[in-house]
């Protein structure tokens, strides 16, 4: 469970930010061999005075909605209200505007899967930048993340196996795509 609250002094975009620290938080789990499954939304969420919980409301229930029915697969489907909400609240936005600036940080961070759900793409987000050795360092990520799915594969139910399946086709798309760019 993440919150992000957006009622701060400092408007830095929490919408656009909340998808970079998913997009690092996915990496580094994927590098420690653990696949994610969650759902991303915008509503009041409780978190305690010293925020430490308990974390009750309309956007925990709305995000565990996501998680369990939407989600499936290991991917973080983002709330279709939440990108509806993006678009026309100025208070999502870095300094209270939307501008091509934060429209192209953003793009990357958000997939379209074949079921028409948004997820945060973060094959695409991370790329060679995000990683200390450049290039080598996003290559290596890649062979990390292709073995995670094939030592999964080797030992998964068939429920699982299905969405690993998913998990390698994003996976075999997106490399197919910086095949083709190289």
């Amino acid at each position: 469970m993440r919150v992000r609250t957006i009622d701060t002094q400092s408007q830095d975009g929490p919408c656009a930010y909340e998808l970079i620290d998913l997009m690092h938080a996915i990496v580094e789990c994927v590098n420690r061999g653990i696949l994610l499954r969650g759902g991303m939304t915008i509503g009041p969420v409780y978190i305690g005075s010293n925020g430490k919980g308990p974390i009750f409301g309309d956007g925990m229930v709305r995000a565990y909605e996501i998680e369990e029915e939407e989600a499936v697969y290991p991917r973080i489907v983002i709330d279709e209200e939440a990108l509806a909400a993006y678009l026309s609240d100025e208070t999502l936005w870095r300094d209270g505007a939307f501008d091509t600036y934060e429209a192209r940080m953003v793009r990357p961070f958000i997939g379209v899967a074949d079921d028409g759900s948004y997820f945060v793409d973060y094959l695409r987000s991370a790329g060679p930048g995000e990683f200390d050795s450049g290039l080598a360092g996003h290559f290596e990520f890649l062979k990390r993340h292709r073995k995670l799915i094939l030592d999964n594969l080797a030992t998964a139910d068939a429920k699982a196996k299905r969405k690993l399946v998913w998990l390698a086709n994003y996976h075999d798309r997106f490399v197919e795509r910086v095949a083709e760019r190289l």
